[in-house]
């Protein structure tokens, strides 16, 4: 148990120290590895933009819109523009023929789709226009994201000492269908559940098993996962 929760750590920490930030020492002494999972999988999301030519370095930026190097996340979903901690998100700019595609990156955020019922989002890839748009609604903390602005969202289960459940599967495919087709959404966890593999296949959707800091092949594909839908962006843009 603490093995996992040591490797993940190490890996968020390597990974940061790479974009020349560091993990907020509160959140370190707090996190559990569930929390450190997120971060780990915001980690790969990271490095597929890069590899997809995203502007760099890639700016971190808090929940006022100012820049930062000290990485606070999120260990519970709250809104995008609770301002009483300075929880961080990314900022990714990617260079087009056309406009430049503009998005940020943010653990743990509510957002609302069909059923209007807020639901959290583990990693929110969303348009930089909806964020501005949440944190300049001023007197109130509480503001949600439209699902009709994420264009990437990923649910995270990372178990220490048990499968994924079934009903996580179930649960996702909920999500999906709640929110907006914009987005392309991922299921991802850190073992192997062949009912719950089955089921997303079915449904055609993003999935990877077995992630962890060690498991090269599976975060090379869930990677070029990401990679792939940036690309495809791109492109949209473009147009």
């Amino acid at each position: 148990m603490m093995r996992l929760h040591s490797d993940l750590l190490g890996k968020i920490e390597l990974q940061l120290t790479r974009l020349k930030s560091t993990l907020d020492y509160t959140y370190k002494s707090k996190a559990k590895a569930n929390d450190l999972f997120e971060a780990f999988i915001f980690t790969i999301l990271l490095d597929a933009a890069i590899r997809e030519n995203v502007n760099r370095p890639i700016q971190f930026e808090d929940t006022s819109g100012n820049i930062t190097s000290d990485i606070l996340f999120r260990r519970s979903p709250g809104y995008i523009n609770y301002q009483k901690k300075k929880y961080t998100h990314a900022v990714l700019i990617f260079p087009t023929k056309g406009d430049d595609l503009e998005l940020e990156v943010h653990l743990g955020i509510y957002a609302v789709g069909s059923s209007k019922v807020p639901q959290e989002c583990d990693i929110a890839v969303l348009l930089r226009t909806e964020g501005k748009r949440c944190r300049n609604v001023k007197n109130k903390n509480s503001i949600v994201v439209k699902s009709t602005n994420i264009v990437i969202g990923v649910e995270c289960k990372c178990h220490e000492s048990s499968k994924v459940a079934l009903g996580s599967g179930r649960s996702f495919l909920g999500l999906v269908q709640d929110f907006s087709s914009n987005g392309k959404y991922f299921f991802v966890f850190n073992n192997e559940k062949p009912s719950v593999e089955k089921m997303l296949s079915h449904y055609d959707k993003g999935w990877e098993h077995n992630l962890s800091p060690t498991s090269i092949k599976e975060i090379d594909r869930l990677r070029n996962l990401f990679q792939d839908r940036f690309k495809i962006l791109k492109a949209k843009v473009e147009l």
